[in-house]
């Protein structure tokens, strides 16, 4: 009996023990909290009612968690599943756990194995990193942090509230016993949240004859998960694993926040693998992100499986995955029974339900102790903090050297400066260059894994966000859909008497996000591409002088040539005129006037192109190429007609 709190602390100086199968799985190494093997007749439980410490408390057991989480995702990624059970039972016969609190354990809390004749009831179960009331992040980094997960027979497990990271409520292969079977359980009046009620994962083993019941799931990321893996320990069979009888009867689900229901293969990674996208059969970055894989496990069967007033409430996405083999059907006899999606919007069939998750979740009122998570979060906000004030200094520095450079750009040209500041500024320009370039190298990539996302979520996986379209169904064979059952799996027989895929739906919101998405993608890559021609001539020419000269360099040449035709047609108009009256004076005057009004576009651009000479190391940017052309032509038409030019003047 447990009337205050158990607390468990990780031992700085610990020594890693060899490795036990009895109790262990390969990979682990830490023993657990608290153990028994080989037991009989055990009770494990809080103040008992009436007692002077019964002040409606529980009696509380810490496993220090956050201890072995370490930083988060760091942490996992350098422990992987090496830490120790809460309370370990192998063997075990006649064990009863009541009126009690698990909170923060390392790994799962109650593991169970091959037990006979185990209740469990009015405990609560809780690990998470945040306050929040959902799953953050944050929270999940808490891997492997199971509820209940038992192996054995005869199981009554009831009135319980669990808030976990991982499976609520697992029900594993029985490698210990002679049959290697799981069978005769009942679960009823659970409210739970985390990866739900669940079969497995189990591989070359049989689980049967399993209840689920009365029971509420709030923000699950997975409901009802049924999952099959790969053999990873010694005693596994060679696949042939069976799961039979399964019945889930009354169950509500909140928002979930993935798939309300998955029957299938194991979303998981390997156990000795940091690598969290790792297919281990099915990745759990499937088909979320895109190059994902997602297999079945060869040789297994579900059989008989019933879901019975299976209500749906708002969910985030599709219902669900339902996924066997596809060339040999392994879901057999599958049965959804009133099994519905329920929208805030479908205001006839919406339900009454409770939002108190004090009542649903007593042990949500005990605080978090977390200190590494809550130091991480504020640092990971401060650096965003960061992040953004960098930016924001960073466009207020640029706009004030934009204004300051065109104030001081008309007397750029007459400044000179000694050599070493001349070579110290083209330093500096050509660190700016470097920097702009791989500030678009990193944006590039970015903007491209951004489109690679978004072509991936909305147009190859669009019914992954649909609640009315299951987003897999392939490998059942005699799959029935009975009663108000809504939506109906496309691989399912449909007894209902309505149309798969429910009354009114239509396609277009899901059309209406393709077109959104294609514009977003278009205006940012139109964006993008113009910043990289900025940046493509900023490279070439840092300091924009070169870009500068040629453009002064098109004005005087299109200035000369507007000069050159006012000039002629002037001169043409004085001709015509003194030929009427006969003037000889006239006539010499406008030879003259010729002459000259030739002879100064000339020596300008004779000035012009000695500047140019002096200037022809220079490349220019490839925007005023036309120009250079254009000038040239100019050039040398004007060095033809100069001699004859002269000699008329002369004349």
């Amino acid at each position: 009996q447990i009337d205050g709190q158990l607390r468990f602390r990780r031992d700085a100086n610990e020594s890693f023990l060899p490795h036990d199968p009895r109790f262990l799985n390969p990979h682990h190494h830490v023993p657990a909290c608290f153990s028994c093997r080989n037991c009989s007749d055990i009770t494990l439980r809080g103040p008992s009612p009436g007692s002077s410490n019964q002040q409606q408390e529980r009696g509380g057991i810490h496993g220090g968690g956050p201890e072995w989480w370490g930083i988060p995702f760091v942490g996992y990624a350098q422990r992987l599943e090496n830490r120790p059970y809460l309370f370990l039972f192998n063997g075990t016969r006649g064990l009863r756990i009541h009126d009690l609190v698990f909170q923060d354990a390392p790994f799962y809390n109650l593991q169970m194995t091959n037990v006979e004749h185990v209740e469990i009831y009015h405990v609560s179960i809780v690990s998470r990193r945040t306050s929040s009331t959902t799953h953050t992040a944050w929270d999940l980094s808490a891997f492997n942090t199971d509820g209940i997960d038992v192996a054995g027979r005869h199981v009554h497990v009831h009135d319980v509230d669990i808030w976990t990271q991982d499976d609520c409520i697992a029900i594993k292969d029985n490698l210990w016993s002679h049959d290697k079977t799981s069978s005769n359980m009942t679960f009823e009046r659970i409210s739970a949240s985390g990866l739900g009620l669940t079969i497995g994962s189990i591989s070359g083993t049989t689980v049967r004859d399993i209840v689920f019941r009365d029971s509420h799931l709030y923000k699950a990321f997975k409901g009802i998960y049924m999952k099959f893996r790969m053999p990873s320990h010694h005693l596994d069979d060679s696949g042939n694993g069976l799961v039979e009888n399964i019945f889930y009867q009354n169950i509500t689900m909140e928002a979930p926040i993935q798939w309300p229901i998955w029957i299938g293969p194991a979303q998981q990674t390997g156990g000795n693998s940091a690598n969290l996208c790792h297919a281990s059969p099915c990745s759990l970055c499937w088909p979320t992100l895109p190059f994902q894989t997602c297999g079945v496990v060869p040789h297994t069967i579900y059989r008989n499986i019933t879901l019975q007033d299976v209500t749906i409430l708002n969910p985030q996405g599709s219902p669900g995955v339902i996924l066997g083999d596809g060339h040999a059907p392994s879901i057999q006899d599958l049965t959804f029974h009133n099994v519905k999606v329920v929208m805030e919007r479908d205001k006839s069939t919406a339900m009454s339900h409770t939002a108190n998750l004090d009542a649903l979740f007593p042990s949500l009122k005990y605080p978090v102790h977390d200190l590494l998570a809550q130091r991480t979060i504020w640092a990971f906000h401060a650096t965003i903090a960061l992040l953004i004030a960098g930016v924001a200094i960073w466009l207020l520095r640029w706009v004030w050297k934009r204004r300051k450079g065109r104030l001081t750009q008309a007397n750029e040209n007459t400044e000179t400066a000694s050599n070493d500041e001349h070579h110290s500024h083209g330093r500096q320009e050509r660190v700016h260059a470097y920097c702009a370039a791989a500030t678009f190298a990193m944006a590039t990539t970015g903007i491209l894994l951004l489109s690679i996302q978004l072509l991936h979520t909305f147009f190859l996986t669009p019914n992954i966000q649909s609640p009315l379209h299951y987003f897999a169904c392939q490998g059942v064979q005699n799959g029935v859909a009975l009663g108000n059952t809504n939506p109906i799996p496309f691989c399912f027989e449909d007894k209902t008497g309505r149309r798969a895929g429910g009354a009114g739906f239509s396609y277009w919101p899901v059309f209406r996000q393709q077109i959104f998405i294609v514009l977003a993608l278009a205006v940012g890559w139109i964006l993008h591409l113009f910043w990289a021609r900025r940046l493509w001539f900023k490279f070439l020419d840092p300091s924009g002088r070169r870009r500068r000269l040629w453009r002064q360099q098109t004005v005087l040449e299109q200035d000369g040539v507007e000069e050159e035709e006012h000039d002629v047609v002037d001169s043409g108009d004085d001709s015509s005129s003194n030929a009427e009256n006969g003037g000889l004076l006239n006539a010499l005057n406008n030879d003259q006037n010729i002459a000259e009004a030739d002879s100064e576009p000339s020596e300008r651009s004779e000035t012009t192109r000695s500047d140019m000479d002096d200037r022809s190391h220079l490349p220019p940017p490839e925007s005023v190429w036309s120009s250079l052309w254009k000038s040239v032509q100019i050039t040398l038409g004007e060095e033809e007609s100069s001699p004859s030019n002269d000699a008329g003047a002369s004349g």
